[in-house]
């Protein structure tokens, strides 16, 4: 626990060795931008402090610190903190120096910095340098201490080994060697302080049901893992479906394998991208019926997408839809249930099944990245899926139409999928009246004629002869027309009522498979 320091309190200091080259860039370029350069300077004055012993300080006040770093009593405890919070510093009280805790000798015992590998392997201190410095520097900084490979090519090694040089060492010999290190502790250049996060908030088991339905193996659920989720988790406040989907982005198209260090980069960008929408209880039961005047909740109200509906839910469901859309039909109310209830992910892919195709990965890695991206709840981007593939017969879900009309919606503020599908019907049906008024506009411009254009006198014999042959030609093709017209509508209605029919089917399915499977895990 840590506890004020007090100007008249005298202190010590044990430190191990000064401090190497690489190790005082270490302390610049990785330690300085989170804990400020105040909090270096200290570490600083700290391990120059004149030596009693061979590793420990003579015995000053505070006083005199603050004196010489030229800041106050406040600001030099804040940077103590900030070196103890990363590992730099460790510090003891002599409980037997003084009987007031306030003038008891403190005793600060230096931590060596983290080489670069330490320190990019701690989530926690990785974490916070790449959301100090930004992801530039950051991958800037790791250029500057990536060490260049010799060319295998070019250079052959010739370098003696140890047999070559030097007798094998016995087996008593080396007996002995191991009885003298026993119990004994050297010093080292890197320190042995944990920098550990542990948050309460966050509910990991619940994480790991989530990414496993997503079927990411569970031999990637490593304990690093678990240090990433919940250091980014609690870095960016995340919670477990946003997590879900940061850690989904993550994996690498072509291995399938997480990528550690891009969960932080996806992480920091969705946090940009202002992706924390409102949780869905952003009103209390309570709340709500106090509103409305009753006691019924939506069943809405109380889960978070995807939702996990019973058949009771399902037909309140149903009647809260039928009494705010009237006029929906009863395909569009079970639609707007199936958004609700499958996950953007599984809705695709079931899509293209009902379409008779696959998802592709392109198209999976397009839906996920939209999500970093937009504010529209998760249910209306199923419905965007349904929009592109089945109402607007698109052979595949391409970015650039995903983005283009999320974005439009986005910008119409379409908070449910009910609204979404009254917006894209008004829209089909003012585009079908512009191309009406288009087309009569067409028919009755007459071009501009001249007064004093000269005209081509036709006589009467042939003026009837081409009007007879028009006549013919229009008798003859216009049932062709009509019929591959009206052929064309029935074929369009006929595809669009089949697709519609499998993908109910298929994800009716799976709906009651998942809570089939939750029940049996229940």
């Amino acid at each position: 626990m840590s506890q004020k320091i007090n100007p008249l309190q005298p202190f010590l200091v044990k430190h191990q060795n000064s401090l190497a080259p690489l190790q005082m860039q270490s302390l610049m370029q990785l330690y300085q931008p989170i804990v400020g350069s105040t909090a270096i300077s200290l570490y600083l004055t700290l391990l120059n402090q004149p030596l009693e012993t061979a590793n420990q300080s003579q015995r000053v006040l505070h006083a005199q610190l603050i004196q010489f770093m030229n800041v106050g009593i406040s600001v030099c405890d804040e940077a103590r903190q900030r070196l103890e919070a990363v590992g730099l510093l460790r510090t003891y009280r002599d409980r037997s120096s003084h009987d007031d805790w306030r003038y008891q000798t403190l005793l600060y015992d230096l931590q060596q910095p983290l080489d670069i590998h330490q320190f990019l392997n701690n989530p926690l201190l990785s974490t916070t340098l790449f959301k100090q410095i930004g992801d530039q520097d950051y991958y800037r900084l790791l250029r500057m201490w990536q060490v260049e490979t010799i060319d295998a090519d070019q250079y052959t090694e010739i370098t003696s080994s140890f047999q070559d040089v030097f007798y094998y060492v016995k087996q008593d010999a080396t007996e002995v060697i191991e009885a003298s290190l026993l119990e004994r502790q050297f010093k080292q250049q890197t320190s042995d302080a944990e920098v550990s996060v542990v948050n309460e908030q966050f509910d990991y088991a619940k994480f790991l049901r989530f990414i496993m339905s997503e079927g990411v193996e569970h031999t990637q659920l490593t304990q690093v893992l678990k240090e990433h989720v919940l250091t980014t988790s609690k870095t960016y406040e995340l919670d477990e479906v946003q997590m879900m989907q940061v850690v989904l982005l993550a994996i690498n198209d072509v291995t399938d394998q997480i990528q550690l260090d891009k969960i932080k980069e996806i992480a920091d960008k969705k946090t940009f991208f202002a992706q924390k929408r409102a949780p869905q209880m952003a009103a209390t039961p309570e709340t709500k019926s106090s509103e409305n005047g009753n006691d019924s909740t939506s069943p809405r109200d109380l889960k978070t997408f995807p939702f996990d509906y019973t058949d009771a839910e399902i037909k309140q469901r149903h009647a809260e839809l039928i009494q705010e859309f009237p006029n929906f039909t009863e395909k569009d109310i079970h639609l707007v249930v199936l958004c609700e209830q499958m996950p953007n992910d599984a809705f695709l892919v079931q899509t293209k099944a009902a379409k008779g195709g696959f998802a592709t990965d392109n198209e999976q890695f397009y839906v996920r990245d939209l999500l970093t991206k937009t504010n529209l709840a998760p249910e209306i981007i199923n419905f965007l899926i349904y929009y592109l593939l089945v109402i607007e017969s698109k052979e595949s879900v391409y970015k650039g139409d995903l983005q283009r009309t999320a974005s439009e919606w986005q910008q119409n503020a379409l908070k449910t999928t009910g609204h979404a599908i009254e917006y894209s019907r008004n829209k089909a049906q003012m585009k079908e009246k512009q191309q009406v008024m288009q087309a009569k506009q067409r028919t009755n411009y007459q071009p501009y004629k001249r007064r004093n254009q000269r005209e081509e006198i036709i006589p009467d014999w042939m003026k009837n002869k081409e009007q007879n042959a028009a006549s013919e030609k229009a008798n003859v093709q216009m049932p062709n027309n009509q019929g591959t017209a009206s052929q064309a509508n029935h074929n369009l209605a006929e595809n669009e009522e089949a697709i519609r029919a499998r993908l109910g089917k298929l994800l009716g399915e799976d709906v009651n498979g998942n809570a089939n499977n939750a029940s049996n895990n229940d």
